[in-house]
């Protein structure tokens, strides 16, 4: 059950701290001017390392298949998923061209028995390789169900293999993967997310999701401390019970484990290559869901990386870059922006325009520094790039305010991204962020004709409106794309 600690609303938390930047507007001449400094060094730093990052690629030399076959455990975890989809994840994973593994599925938290009584059956008409375990009740989300699939595994097993219950595995997938965390001496092994339901109508999501891959886990490669990201993933079993498993202390627990692997001097890497593909979400809200879920998660791996005194600085560097890329400390800019329009409406002798400056630098930093990184994902396609910046667009908001939350509370329930693919939903919050920023720009410019400022505002609030509107339709494009059976 979700007690009322993670019933409090961002909105609330977004008023308060809008209160103390007014309260310090009055009392502390020119602390705007200051606090938009200090954060603009927070955005040019970390977009520009961003950057930098994308070109650091690691020569990986080509892996022969070996002869040794160590058995490996491939555990799939679910909780209220659609029997098709899981159905054919657990296909693809029992048909790969490698002999020597087993399959634990874990259905966790799931009360209609129509959606994981199907996935019984067929993990017995499959044989002694599979093992199917419905738990009614399971703490700790999806590390508490690997946990537990841990201690199901077989004692011959050398690696455990993670997989979501949407991921269909290409019949190489663990041939591949032994042979390459066998070459390269790495305790955990990350292969990119790809997805299955997408077409040229969905660039701009597709490729928002591959930049974290191409720029943040490949660039990490440069010093092995490549973050594991939940499925595709290979982990050596006698690492993995060094760190005493999965922890559940974050709601991204593959950080996390990514980083206490590290900590015990381990390394860790990422492998280009496509090994299996899964499902894009199908509607806006569990879009946004799941990029919320991963930026306060990766925030509760941070707060634990700051603390650590043996991993070097330059490694933490890397670490930090992986754990925020979905942040765009945008935050400050874009309610300075709103409240020194206000606070300019209740008195015309206030003077803004240095702090409706330096926020609108501020932004257009943050914007043309991201077009940096897309340009050089695409290949210098401007158009795939500006697709890109409306899936980034969409979700600014989030990135700007979502991870604030960690200075509230530490914790937050694990949003699972719903597989049901029905009509896609959205509502007027989705929309709030660009709407005030009309109405803002509006106000100013006709209070203000004259200054440039209000037109400005008002132009970036309908480009964020037109984004979502964008990045809503692409997502119903995902929704058709999907192409899963709805037999077992």
């Amino acid at each position: 059950m979700i007690t009322k600690k993670y019933q409090t609303s961002l909105l609330q938390k977004v008023v308060m701290i809008s209160i103390f930047l007014v309260i310090t507007l009055f009392f502390v001449p020119y602390s705007f001017e200051l606090i938009l400094s200090i954060n603009f060094l927070f955005i040019l730093f970390t977009g520009v390392s961003r950057v930098l990052l994308f070109p650091k690629k690691k020569k990986v030399v080509r892996v022969k298949e070996k002869t040794e076959k160590p058995f490996v455990s491939i555990h799939i975890p679910i909780c209220s998923e659609p029997p098709a989809v899981v159905a054919s994840a657990v296909r693809a994973a029992f048909n790969q061209n490698y002999d020597n593994f087993e399959i634990i599925i874990i259905s966790n938290n799931t009360k209609d028995e129509s959606l994981w009584k199907p996935i019984e059956f067929l993990a017995g008409s499959l044989g002694d390789k599979v093992t199917f375990i419905n738990v009614k009740r399971l703490s700790g989300y999806k590390a508490g169900a690997l946990n537990l699939a841990r201690k199901l595994t077989s004692k011959q097993a050398t690696y455990i293999f993670t997989l979501d219950a949407d991921y269909i595995l290409h019949q190489n997938a663990l041939s591949d993967a032994v042979a390459t965390i066998t070459s390269r001496k790495l305790a955990v092994l990350q292969y990119p997310q790809s997805y299955s339901n997408t077409s040229l109508s969905t660039t701009g999501i597709s490729d928002n999701y591959e930049l974290y891959f191409d720029c943040f886990s490949e660039g990490a490669n440069y010093e092995d401390v490549a973050l594991p990201t939940g499925t595709l993933t290979l982990i050596h079993i006698k690492v993995l019970d060094a760190i005493k498993g999965w922890s559940a202390s974050s709601i991204t627990e593959d950080a996390m484990l990514g980083l206490s692997v590290l900590e015990k001097g381990y390394k860790t890497g990422f492998k280009n290559k496509v090994i299996g593909q899964g499902l894009i979400p199908g509607t806006f809200e569990d879009f946004r869901k799941q990029r919320a879920r991963w930026i306060f998660g990766n925030l509760q791996v941070l707060l634990t990386l700051l603390q650590n005194r043996t991993i070097t600085l330059k490694k933490k560097w890397f670490l930090s870059l992986q754990l925020t890329a979905w942040i765009n400390f945008l935050g400050i800019p874009l309610l300075c922006v709103v409240y020194s329009t206000l606070l300019k409406l209740a008195n015309p002798e206030i003077n803004i325009y240095s702090i409706l400056g330096l926020a609108g630098f501020s932004v257009f930093t943050h914007l043309v520094l991201y077009m940096g990184i897309a340009l050089q994902k695409v290949s210098n396609h401007p158009l795939r790039a500006l697709s890109m910046l409306c899936a980034h667009l969409s979700t600014i908001e989030y990135g700007a305010f979502y991870w604030w939350n960690i200075f509230f509370q530490k914790e937050k329930p694990f949003n699972r991204t719903n597989k049901f693919y029905k009509n896609g939903t959205f509502t007027i919050q989705d929309f709030i962020t660009p709407l005030i920023l009309l109405l803002t720009g509006l106000l100013l410019f006709i209070s203000y004709p004259v200054a440039w400022y209000g037109a400005i505002v008002a132009v970036f609030g309908t480009l964020i409106f037109l984004a979502k509107l964008v990045t809503i339709y692409e997502l119903g494009e995902t929704r058709k794309a999907v192409k899963t059976s709805t037999s077992i």
